[in-house]
Formats: structure tokens, sequence, C-alpha cells
């Protein structure tokens, strides 16, 4: 009986520790990262450009809503990107 509640116990950590990262850890990881990049032929004068990459941002899912939005556009603008 012990080794059966404790192989449910296993499983039901192994689906809901996935779940909890997937609807409660990830959506709150809002993160800025700048990398440089070289480009081999790059047109001369535009070294040090900045761009701006917004990606997967899923705005209206259960936790990126509208006030989210607007600390993605914050942090962007903030990073100065040409």
């Amino acid at each position: 009986m012990r080794v059966k509640l404790g192989l449910l116990a296993a499983a039901a950590l192994a689906v809901a520790a996935p779940l909890g990262w997937g609807f409660a850890v990830e959506p709150a990881s809002l993160r800025n990262e700048d990398y440089e990049l070289a480009i081999p032929g790059w047109p001369a004068g535009c070294d040090g450009m900045r761009i701006a990459v917004l990606a997967d941002l899923h705005v209206g899912s259960p936790f990126d809503g509208m006030d989210k939005l607007d600390r993605v556009i914050s942090l962007t603008e903030h990073a100065r990107p040409d």
C-alpha cells in the first residue's frame, strides 16, 4: 500500500510540477537581454544599431493581460532601440 501511495504521489508531482511552472512561474518571468552580434557584410555606418525583438507575448492568456504588455513596452522603450 505504501509503495502504491508513493508511486501515486510521484506521478502527481510529475504532472503538477510542469503545470505549475507553465502557469505560474514562466508567465511571470519577463526578461530583457542584450546580445552583441557580428554580421558579416553588414553595411558600414550601421555598427552599434540597437534592434528590439519581441516574441511569444501571449497577451490575453491567463496571466498575460494588458498590464503585462504595458511593462513589455516600457522595458523595450527603456532599452532605446533604433
